[in-house]
């Protein structure tokens, strides 16, 4: 048997340890396209909870989507443990689990969640933006935002963070603004989640009552409204009160007399002006007003006798004998409100504050 010289055994010796600890390396070690891989997964999974969360004005989240945030927490729970020694990865992930802690309304794990991230990366855009979350105020969101742009690694989700802070400021037009320059920059997963808050700021934006302090603009950004909401939009965003009263903050109840003297409430909403209203009760008061701002004939707004020879009703779900058939398919006729499907009316569907003031609008047409 031949012996291996001495300086050739330890050269074998190191190559064969570097190789260990190259495969370690190997091993341990997250590349850059995984780690933009794995943190935009868990990033794309996250923004359809938040977006829902947030066009439902930050007051609840569905069932279904409670389970999916305990169901992503422990997703990237799994995603941290792999991630081992990679700062830039473990500082994403822990952003992204800190907002869903946050959305949960746990904000001690959400904190500490972003201390951790803050540590490992603190320029990373989702540190911050949980950050900026973490903020009390919309205002002290605004002016952090203005302070950590400059410092930011990807100043894309900012631009985002932007529009929300002014949306929930009462900032409409800003608001909308940035949502579409923000449209523009980011992934189109970002437009198809916030687009119905994007749509919100654009239709509140040209709107008298500008400030979301104000009861009327906190109804107009609501998610269902009362009859005292529904009155109080009507009289700041439309002249429909303009013969009986002369200040667009008139008190709850004088709005909802008035109402009545002019029969323009259904009997639903006389009965129960602080229960959330339906699409029946806001097509009687829309169809009333359209009928006294054009001056519409009674013989045609009659519709429940010009059908009554029918053999079914042409509104699925609203009979001709309903109450608010005449009002129902009045409004479908001129297209004051839609058909939420195309085909039914679904008089039992609640009504938004935005919804209510795009309608209210079309009276007007």
């Amino acid at each position: 048997m031949k012996h291996i010289p001495v300086l050739a055994f330890l050269f074998l010796a190191l190559c064969c340890t570097s190789c260990m600890t190259l495969q370690d390396d190997i091993q341990t070690t997250v590349s850059d396209s995984e780690v933009d891989a794995t943190s935009m997964a868990m990033e794309y999974s996250l923004i359809e909870l938040d977006a829902e969360y947030l066009n439902h004005t930050g007051s609840s989240i569905s069932p279904a989507n409670q389970q999916s945030l305990s169901s992503f927490i422990t997703r990237i729970d799994t995603q941290i443990a792999a991630a081992k020694s990679n700062r830039d990865l473990l500082a994403r992930l822990y952003a992204l689990q800190g907002r869903a802690f946050l959305l949960q309304g746990n904000t001690a794990k959400a904190t500490e969640l972003y201390t951790a991230g803050r540590k490992l990366q603190p320029g990373d855009p989702q540190v911050l933006i949980l950050g900026l979350r973490l903020q009390k105020t919309a205002e002290s969101r605004l002016e952090k935002l203005e302070q950590i742009m400059a410092i930011s690694d990807d100043q894309r989700p900012l631009v985002l963070e932007m529009a929300l802070a002014y949306f929930e400021n009462g900032d409409y037009s800003s608001a909308a603004a940035y949502f579409d320059e923000a449209f523009l920059m980011l992934p189109n997963i970002y437009r198809t989640s916030y687009t119905s808050i994007r749509e919100k700021a654009w239709l509140l934006k040209d709107s008298s009552s500008t400030s979301g302090k104000s009861s009327i603009g906190q109804y107009l950004t609501a998610d269902t409204i009362d009859v005292y909401g529904m009155l109080a939009i009507t009289n700041a965003e439309s002249d429909a009160f303009s013969e009986d009263i002369k200040s667009t903050s008139a008190r709850p109840r004088q709005l909802l007399s008035i109402a009545r003297k002019k029969n323009w409430l259904a009997e639903e909403s006389i009965a129960n002006p602080t229960f959330p209203v339906h699409r029946s009760a806001v097509a009687f008061l829309l169809w009333n007003i359209y009928q006294a701002r054009h001056a519409i004939p009674a013989e045609k707004a009659d519709y429940r006798k010009i059908y009554a020879d029918e053999p079914e009703s042409p509104i699925p779900d609203v009979p001709v004998e309903s109450p608010i058939f005449s009002s129902a398919a009045g409004c479908i006729e001129y297209e004051i409100m839609p058909l939420p499907d195309g085909i039914h009316f679904r008089p039992e569907y609640t009504v938004s504050g935005s919804d209510f003031l795009d309608w209210l609008k079309n009276t007007g047409k």
